[in-house]
């Protein structure tokens, strides 16, 4: 009776608001009983022998027309399980379910985020949860995932059937089960009231999709649609600041005290992750009582929402670090100010500053929010300074930014060609003008670009002098030229010169050579930028990026753009028809190929990067000399699939094979995200981020959990699979 109540009591959401009537209830409590019965009988038989299993309990019930029934997910002898992605199906001309029991799962008392769906249209149950990084271990034994609840609508049967079921570990490993999928489903036949009535339902439905929360502290509590991930940088009205409270902060020594670390003017906030220092010789940690030594705010106060770090990592020597998220079906925004609250004794006379090191914020979406920051002291005192002279409440600081993870990057200094492709029929001649772009007080240049002769020619620009030569630009004064002559055999451009010493250096941007192109055969040329050189008023080397490009005679060129969700820098997008590479993108997104089809023919673009889902395009080849594909984004989050198994070099220790997380597979589902969340705080250059070189842990790539390529796993990432749960590729283009 004790199992019965206690689903009664708790995590009883009703699906449809109706409230349950009395009868419903005594049904309940009488179905339970049958339940009871069942647990000792065909329950236990299909847990024998110790196997693993997941199904339907009952597997067969009987429901009279008009009554109400249930039936409940359970595992049995499941070790490790981290989370559930199931999705069951059933007839709603026969049942219609009412409510939801998820409180008193398997998961009870662990930290972590899901949801449950009912669509009545389709007849389809959709039941997702896993467990957060803070949870070092995962459910091990036999217990109920989800009950579901129902009223019997007309005479027949449905099956109750597991159209998808995927159980996960820890380390993102799908967990294999022992029983056969024959004996995972079940069935519930209703029967009518007597047997001379005929059965009609006088029920009106109206088609739904009802999401209920897997399992909210707040019963209040309703979820919100995951939003549509959207590309690019988030608008913002006002600046997220995050800041020390109080920033100048007095302490007698040998006594405690506290600061926090506060966020305001952040209506998108969603995660947040900050890294202080402070003098482990002026101030220590106080121990702030479960769950760990540093005590949680109220920033998401009345949200569902966790912390990122366990507690036994959150002070390490010198730095303390602390991060939060909401629930991935919250809706973003604090509701109050304290992030994390430090408590902390004067331990000897001096200054400790608190230092804020690094900050993350993020929106839903993953993109992290620009803000600032302002660092806190702490004065360790004999004697604490009479009213008088008493340090007065400190006037809101003037923020200092705080780099990121992804900050806005510094403009880059280029040397590149334009245009960067060019398509020009036989004997046609197109101009490319070399360019420089970002520079500081440039004085002199070199480059060297090659290209295949067969394809172009270079047309002489000055006929008076021997040879070929190229032109210069009206950027820098070439007073002083040590090259400017084309090997026309070889196919290489070279040009080198400086100014005059009395000219000015130049900054920003400009033309500092051209040329002109002759189509002489038909195909394409790149035009290969190479040992390229910026030199400043003094003659020393400028850190620069040099942009080639190609050239096509009597061809189509495709040019497009790709980007990746969350980054700033989209390069290493491989544009490829079947298996055949055509681009690869630059760090802007761009990228450009001749076409391999001829005019009036399809081809099938794919652009694919790991972890993230890959994006089709099927582009008709028009007579024009340049055809757009467009531009792209993909949604990041696919960083592993089903359960695989590897190969262990035969002289290493142990089996032979190691199992590990599948590849992607075009799915981001509960074994992504598991394996993010098994990887948190994973960083490059940790042991197992990528597999062992001696061949002993082929398992070890925590890289691909680094979705972002930052380097790091952490909130980003994390918030990246969250933000993309339940999409699959290919995406449209």
């Amino acid at each position: 009776m004790n199992i019965v109540w206690g689903l009664m009591a708790k995590g009883v959401r009703m699906v449809t608001g109706r409230a349950m009537p009395r009868w419903l209830i005594w049904s309940g409590l009488v179905l339970g009983l049958v339940l009871l019965a069942l647990w000792g009988g065909p329950l236990a038989a299909r847990g024998q022998g110790g196997q693993s299993c997941f199904a339907v309990y009952p597997s067969e019930q009987d429901v009279l027309v008009g009554r109400s029934g249930s039936f409940q997910v359970r595992v049995e002898n499941i070790q490790d399980l981290h989370g559930v992605q199931l999705e069951l199906t059933y007839d709603p001309a026969i049942i219609d379910v009412t409510a939801l029991v998820t409180a008193t799962h398997v998961f009870e008392g662990m930290s972590g985020d899901g949801w449950t769906t009912v669509d009545e249209t389709t007849g389809t149950i959709a039941h997702v949860f896993t467990l957060d990084g803070s949870e070092l271990q995962g459910f091990n034994g036999s217990g109920m995932i989800l009950e579901v609840q129902f009223t019997a609508l007309q005479h027949g049967m449905t099956a109750i059937e597991f159209a998808q079921a995927v159980l996960t570990d820890r380390q993102g490993l799908s967990i294999s089960v022992g029983c056969p999928p024959s004996a995972r489903n079940g069935s519930v036949r209703v029967l009518l009231l007597a047997p001379t009535s005929t059965a009609t339902s006088t029920r009106t439905r109206t088609p739904t999709s009802t999401v209920t929360p897997c399992c909210p502290q707040d019963p209040s509590w309703t979820p919100t649609a995951t939003p549509t991930a959207s590309p690019g940088p988030p608008v913002l009205s006002v600046t997220p600041e995050v800041y020390i409270h109080p920033q100048t902060h007095n302490v007698l020594e040998g006594r405690s005290s506290a600061v926090e670390v506060r966020i305001r003017n952040a209506p998108m906030l969603y995660a947040a992750w900050v890294t202080l220092r402070y003098d482990p010789a002026v101030i220590e940690i106080l121990d702030a009582g479960s769950p760990g030594p540093l005590e949680q705010g109220d920033l998401f106060a009345g949200k569902d929402w966790y912390a990122f770090v366990p507690p036994e990592t959150q002070v390490i020597g010198d730095h303390i670090t602390y991060g939060a998220t909401l629930s991935f079906s919250e809706v973003p925004g604090p509701t109050g100010e304290a992030l994390v609250r430090i408590h902390f004794v004067g331990r000897s006379l001096g200054v400790s500053p608190i230092v804020i090191e690094e900050v993350i914020l993020t929106n839903q979406q993953g993109i992290s929010l620009p803000h600032t920051s302002q660092d806190g002291l702490v004065n360790v005192i004999s004697i604490m300074p009479t009213p008088v002279t008493a340090t007065p409440t400190p006037a809101t600081p003037t923020p200092s930014p705080t780099p990121t993870n992804t900050p806005t990057p510094a403009p880059v200094t280029l040397l590149y060609l334009d245009p960067e492709a060019s398509s020009l029929a036989l004997g046609e001649v197109r101009t490319v003008e070399v360019k420089v772009a970002n520079v500081t007080h440039l004085h002199g240049i070199e480059f060297h670009i090659a290209y295949d002769p067969t394809i172009i020619a270079i047309v002489d620009e000055n006929p008076g002098l021997p040879g070929i030569q190229i032109g210069y630009g009206n950027f820098l004064s070439p007073v002083s030229v040590a090259q400017n002559v084309v090997d026309s055999v070889g196919g290489v451009i070279h040009m080198a010169y400086t100014q005059g010493a009395s000219d000015p250096p130049q900054s920003g941007a400009g033309v500092v050579a051209r040329f002109r192109v002759r189509g002489m055969g038909g195909g394409a040329t790149s035009l290969a930028m190479h040992d390229t050189q910026l030199l400043d008023g003094a003659l020393n080397t400028m850190a620069h990026s040099a942009v080639g490009g190609f050239a096509a005679v009597d061809s189509r060129v495709v040019s497009g753009f790709a980007f990746l969700e969350g980054r700033s820098q989209h390069g290493g997008i491989q544009i490829t028809n079947g298996a055949t590479l055509l681009a690869t993108t630059k760090n802007d997104g761009s990228f450009v190929f001749i076409s391999p089809v001829p005019v009036g023919s399809t081809i099938d673009l794919t652009a694919r990067h790991p972890g993230y889902l890959h994006a089709n395009k099927s582009l008709l080849m028009t007579a024009e000399t340049m055809v757009s594909a467009g531009s792209t984004t993909l949604l990041g989050g696919d960083v592993a699939g089903p359960r695989t198994t590897l190969a262990r070099a035969a002289e290493c220790a142990g089996d032979l094979t190691v199992d590990a997380p599948g590849v992607a597979d075009g799915r981001i589902n509960v074994i992504d995200l598991a394996f993010v969340a098994g990887r948190f705080g994973a960083a490059e250059g940790d042991l197992t981020w990528q597999p062992s070189p001696d061949g002993c842990h082929p398992e070890w790539f925590a890289h691909r959990a680094d979705i972002n390529g930052d380097r790091v796993v952490n909130i980003l990432d994390l918030v990246r699979v969250s933000a993309n749960y339940g999409l699959s590729g290919p995406t449209d283009w």
